[in-house]
């Protein structure tokens, strides 16, 4: 167990006393809160050793150590069995909306159930250190990007709660938000040699189990079994094989939350104080959907389906004209070219480049092209500009000066495009004409007199003999 410095002391004190009203975990450079609109009350998650140490220093330094006594006190079976496509759902019992989500309840489910015990699609892997554990969590890398409520998440922590969490930060109180929750509960694989969490993928599907799992403080209740599923284009589904009690009968406990849904937040950086090097991280939830817990029985399922959200649209245009469409306020953030409702993950992007009073809405007109790609424009055409007036001017200036160098290497340069076929001169005797121009001597009186050219001498005499 990490002893506490000085400064972690420092800080816990300040965390006391400036969020008296929150739960507040506090590390060497970080201060973590929760901000939830009441007072959390909830248990506290660690992290496998195997993701302890995938994680940044100040998210590891918050948890405690895992007891590895516990963690090999006891033999568990090892995957390899193989699962199939998840199949057609059966006859639908009740739909309803959730703003970011549609889902559709199914009674009589064994279809949506995915048995790892014999079918041949892939392989299952059996995480043992969560098998073994409670209260813990232990990172995956998702088979691909899964979109939840918009937003594109790569990794998973998985819970021996009954649930996952697809936060970007780790910290203790997992239950808070960002969850997908088939059945969260105060579940301990720990109890009994048959409990495992196991999870496998086919490339388009990612299933998370819980088997044979026993609440906590209930164990004579009897086991459950559940599993999550993920699929690649962002559905969602929970699918119950055994459950021996109601859901709403096993709340209580060391305070475990008991729910069914999923939960999505934000997180909001800043100085504890001002000057200060310490960051208060808070975390704001902004979305739940409740799922009824009372219709969580053997054999039944969950179908959760994504809706459009504003955070998916990519430029101005398509941002402005879905909005009504999608019934979300979306507007435009030309600052950080983002579409937005204003409530996300990237909530504090939106808050500091003041997106709150500077987006643009649907009734408005989105902007033409950026000022600096209209600054890069404006300096080439302005460049074109002086380099034309530049050669007109180097022109007129070689015509009356002939003499000059510039001059000569115009009058070279007509020559040289210049065919003339009519006159067997030479370019040299073309040019001494072009230069001198009709030759004239000036008189004693100052006028020109015009001199004839000089007449070719005629040739000698032939003298030989005829």
């Amino acid at each position: 167990m990490r002893l506490l410095s000085l400064s972690d002391l420092g800080n816990m004190a300040t965390c006391i006393q400036k969020s008296a009203s929150l739960l507040c975990i506090c590390s060497l450079g970080f201060l973590w809160s929760l901000s939830l609109g009441h007072e959390f009350a909830g248990p506290q998650y660690r992290l496998t050793p195997d993701s302890v140490n995938s994680e940044t220093s100040f998210v590891a330094e918050t948890h405690y150590e895992e007891d590895n006594s516990q963690l090999l006190s006891r033999k568990k079976r090892q995957g390899g069995q193989l699962v199939r496509n998840t199949p057609t759902p059966p006859n639908i019992v009740e739909e309803k909306g959730h703003k970011y989500y549609n889902s559709s309840y199914f009674s009589q489910s064994r279809d949506l159930y995915i048995d790892m015990e014999g079918e041949l699609e892939y392989s299952v892997i059996t995480h043992k250190a969560l098998s073994e554990s409670h209260l813990t969590a232990g990172k995956v890398d998702l088979p691909f990007e899964f979109t939840f409520y918009g937003h594109s998440v790569k990794t998973a922590y998985l819970a021996t709660g009954g649930f996952i969490y697809l936060g970007p930060y780790f910290h203790d109180f997992l239950t808070a938000t960002q969850y997908i929750a088939p059945l969260m509960g105060n579940f301990d694989p720990s109890i009994n040699d048959n409990s495992t969490i196991r999870y496998a993928n086919n490339g388009s599907a990612f299933t998370v189990e819980w088997s044979n799992v026993h609440v906590s403080h209930k164990q004579d209740a009897g086991s459950f079994t559940f599993q999550t599923t993920l699929m690649k284009d962002g559905r969602i589904i929970f699918a119950y094989k055994t459950v021996p009690i109601s859901a709403d009968t096993i709340s209580g406990g060391n305070g475990h939350k008991v729910t069914v849904g999923l939960s999505d937040g934000f997180y909001i950086d800043e100085p504890i104080a001002k000057g200060s090097t310490t960051i208060k991280r808070t975390i704001y939830r902004y979305h739940t959907v409740d799922l009824n817990r009372t219709k969580v029985v053997s054999n039944s399922a969950f179908l959760l389906t994504p809706l459009l959200t504003c955070n998916q649209f990519q430029n101005c245009n398509t941002c402005l004209s879905q909005a009504p469409v999608i019934k979300f306020d979306c507007r435009w953030c030309n600052a950080i070219k983002r579409c937005s409702s204003g409530f996300d993950r990237y909530r504090q992007d939106w808050l500091e480049n003041d997106c709150l009073t500077e987006s643009i809405e649907p009734h408005q007109t989105c902007p033409g092209p950026s000022s600096a790609a209209g600054a890069i424009i404006a300096v080439i055409v302005v460049i074109i500009v002086l380099a034309l007036w530049a050669g007109i001017a180097w022109l007129i200036y070689a015509y009356r000066n002939p003499t000059s160098n510039s001059g000569l290497f115009l009058i070279e340069l007509r020559h040289y495009f210049k065919k003339d076929s009519t006159t067997a001169t030479s370019n040299e005797d073309r040019y001494a004409v072009t230069i001198s121009g009709d030759m004239h001597q000036v008189g004693s009186n100052g006028d020109a007199i015009e001199v004839a050219p000089e007449k070719p001498a005629a040739p000698p005499p032939d003298t030989s003999e005829a």
